[in-house]
């Protein structure tokens, strides 16, 4: 069984709020050199196959070509850079969790992150050149990865979160796909983590375009949380197949969302939310209400 304590320190390290790297270096100082880099093996050659992926991440045609891969360190660095300025804690966090990310083309297939619990320390990010965004796409799927390779390691040491049989599976309330009961455990911390680290990077953005990214981000994680509870509670979820203490946690995140919501929306209408949404204070009423 796995303990509370064990669970209560991964909640506590999804909880990417804090000083920033400009407070604690001093004011007007610049994160540089390692404090503002991304640790991990960037990985564009290895032969390895990543299971249940839709193409061969070991086949020639997933090579990234020379100018891509240069495309595509500069998004990292970027991406790295941005963190630790503006989450600092978030970035400390992935490097601790991951070694190595390997970097692939899919050609007929969607941009996208993956872990898989026999790669531990590990994640596949498939056509990160792509995205329109791309420092902040590749800041949210490494600190996704990340939470998977937390979630691992804790289960490895404590004992699996729940079953880990492929059927039956339920509704994600933030992707709307079907996923196994463990897949889904998992989503609902990776969800929370994702909540905590927009919920920083959405104060101070440094364009408009950012900004609406980071409060539509934010939104999503919200919308996810408010079904949840209806989810746990229902008839045909199987709350003796997941360990007690991962559920209790599971049901914290679940309160600590919905008073988020609650303090930085406490109107009536979806006008005056959409309002709030739009208002200065809004990502710092989240992430108070998280705390």
């Amino acid at each position: 069984m796995t303990s509370r304590s064990g669970v209560d320190a991964v909640l506590r390290e999804l909880r990417f709020g804090g000083v920033s790297a400009t407070a604690a270096a001093g004011f007007g100082a610049t994160p540089e050199g390692d404090d503002a880099r991304f640790r991990f093996v960037t990985d564009f050659d290895s032969p390895e196959r990543w299971p249940d992926v839709p193409y061969d991440t070991a086949a020639p045609s997933a090579r990234h070509d020379d100018i891509v891969r240069s495309r595509i360190v500069s998004v990292l660095d970027e991406a790295a850079q941005t963190m630790a300025r503006r989450a600092p804690a978030a970035l400390r966090f992935v490097n601790g969790q991951l070694q190595r990310v390997l970097l692939r083309h899919g050609e007929n297939a969607s941009g996208g992150s993956a872990s898989h619990r026999s790669h531990v320390g590990c994640c596949l990010l498939t056509n990160l050149h792509q995205p329109t965004e791309a420092a902040l796409v590749a800041i949210e799927a490494v600190t996704h990865e990340s939470i998977h390779q937390l979630l691992y390691r804790t289960e490895q040491a404590g004992g699996n979160f729940c079953d880990l049989a492929p059927t039956p599976t339920f509704r994600s309330p933030w992707s709307g796909a079907r996923l196994p009961l463990h897949s889904l455990v998992h989503a609902c911390f990776v969800w929370f983590g994702l909540l905590t680290l927009w919920s920083e990077l959405a104060m101070e953005p440094p364009s408009d375009d950012e900004a609406a990214h980071a409060r539509g981000r934010i939104a999503h994680c919200l919308f996810g949380f408010a079904f949840l509870d209806d989810l746990l509670d229902s008839p045909a979820f199987p709350s003796a197949s997941v360990d007690p203490q991962v559920l209790a946690v599971i049901r914290a995140m679940s309160a600590a969302a919905r008073r988020a919501t609650r303090e930085a929306e406490p109107h009536a209408t979806l006008r005056q939310v959409a309002s709030a949404r739009q208002g200065a204070g809004w990502p710092a009423a989240v992430a108070a209400g998280l705390a």
